[in-house]
């Protein structure tokens, strides 16, 4: 069985829209030669089109309703908004402000030719790097007007920025985001390429989390630490001894789909909902601690504590503790790695399993493995069974499948979530199947 998920994830569909490869085309407005039409032939990214219109249209009217480029955005119509903003021999300008006949002579490029080859522009990776952006009607004008700002060579400063893309409004209230945006792009930051060249696990697991208005407020301490999403944890007229000590579980003898099979006890069965530290805890990830006693590195796969018979104690910390970083190491086998989630929809659902996977594999041979299950834990839980079975075997169904049967060889499942056993095998082996497959 082959385990598939419901859609595509927000992320690869905002980036599909903006990287699109194929315009998609509405139905020409076609005109007749009449005294009243002049032929105009527009360079528009990269390609004649030849037009019979009127002297009045608009470029913002050309490029929409007679070339078919819908990217370009109507908003006010009167030069307010930015929405139709394109770049006209590299600069910004209002499409809905000038006539497509004075423009004959151009280069024009449109968010959908902003892309270079299969790869997006840079400025569109960063819009997707930092969120910027919620509903997205405004976005093609805002990253044409940000390209033409960088193209400018004016902005030096945060404040810089938002002066002078002032002229591009969005409604959704994006601006920090936009502003991070256009700052990465003008400092040259490689920050996201580098998590995503050399930890790809990590980066295939933030973006699988939560939605991008919440990753916004996110920070790295504040995920690790994050409480669980227990129906009962969350109902305060429910007994939870996570919650009350010693009040009872509720969970255990209650609608336990969501809860672990790794890990339990007989006073908690609550899961640890995070993606990225699922990740982190496959990197060998190092918490940075600072407190009253002095600071302290402590091992992620040791900071989480098992529930046992204190579950209302879930970290190693102490009392006036603090997290101040977390290192991750580097890794011979962290850029062959893969975050693979399974849950009820496509997005901004927590996981009913899954799985980070890194190998590094020399000749078809496993020289190095590292897995770690989410959902089914109630901490973050690194298979380490599972990465014996691996270690010097062959890199193939048979070897995949007797990890994937290690890995579960604990699990205790409760009432409604003895599915979880045989979907989390399966996910263990379609992620090392990619890790498997890479280059």
């Amino acid at each position: 069985m082959i385990i598939s998920t419901v859609g595509t994830t927000i992320a690869n569909f905002v980036e599909k829209a903006l990287a699109q490869t194929q315009v998609k085309k509405t139905t020409p407005m076609l005109a007749t030669s009449t005294s009243e039409t002049v032929k105009v032939t527009l360079q528009v990214n990269g390609t004649p089109h030849s037009l019979q219109i009127e002297p009045r249209v608009t470029l913002l009217d050309a490029l929409r309703e007679y070339i078919g480029l819908i990217g370009t955005k109507k908003g006010c119509d009167h030069g307010q908004c930015g929405a139709c903003t394109v770049l006209v021999d590299g600069q910004r300008i209002n499409s809905c402000l000038t006539f497509a006949i004075m423009h004959t002579d151009a280069k024009i490029t449109t968010i959908e030719g902003l892309e270079q080859g299969n790869n997006l522009h840079p400025m569109q990776a960063a819009f997707l790097s930092c969120d910027a952006f919620q509903c997205g009607y405004c976005t093609p004008g805002q990253i044409c007007s940000a390209v033409g700002l960088v193209n400018e060579g004016h902005a030096k400063s945060d404040a810089d920025i938002r002066e002078l893309m002032s002229g591009n409004i969005c409604r959704c209230g994006a601006y920090p985001n936009i502003v991070a945006a256009v700052r990465d792009v003008l400092e040259g930051k490689k920050d996201a390429a580098v998590i995503q060249e050399r930890y790809p696990v990590l980066s295939e697991a933030l973006l699988s989390g939560a939605s991008p208005q919440l990753r916004n407020m996110a920070t790295v301490g504040g995920n690790l630490l994050q409480r669980t999403r227990c129906y009962y944890f969350r109902d305060t007229s429910m007994p939870c001894n996570k919650r009350v000590p010693g009040s009872g579980c509720a969970a255990i003898e209650g609608y336990n789909r969501i809860h672990a099979i790794l890990g339990g006890s007989d006073r908690c069965i609550a899961t640890h909902p995070s993606d990225m530290a699922v990740a982190m805890v496959a990197l060998d990830a190092v918490v940075q601690t600072r407190g009253p006693k002095g600071e302290r590195s402590i091992p992620l796969v040791d900071f989480h504590l098992l529930p046992g018979e204190t579950p209302e104690r879930e970290t190693v910390l102490e009392h006036g503790e603090l997290i101040v970083a977390v290192d991750l190491p580097a890794s011979t086998n962290a850029q062959r790695s893969h975050y693979l989630k399974v849950r009820d929809r496509a997005s901004y659902a927590f996981a009913m399993t899954s799985v980070a996977a890194a190998l590094d594999i020399q000749n078809g041979i496993i020289r190095s493995a590292r897995i770690a299950l989410g959902g089914v834990g109630t901490k973050p839980w690194r298979a380490f069974e599972a990465e014996k079975i691996l270690l010097n075997k062959p890199a193939n169904q048979a070897t995949f499948q007797a990890a994937a049967l290690a890995a579960i060889a604990g699990a205790k499942p409760q009432k409604y979530n003895g599915f979880k056993v045989e979907l989390t095998k399966r996910t263990i082996v379609k992620a090392l199947f990619t890790v498997g497959g890479m280059a």
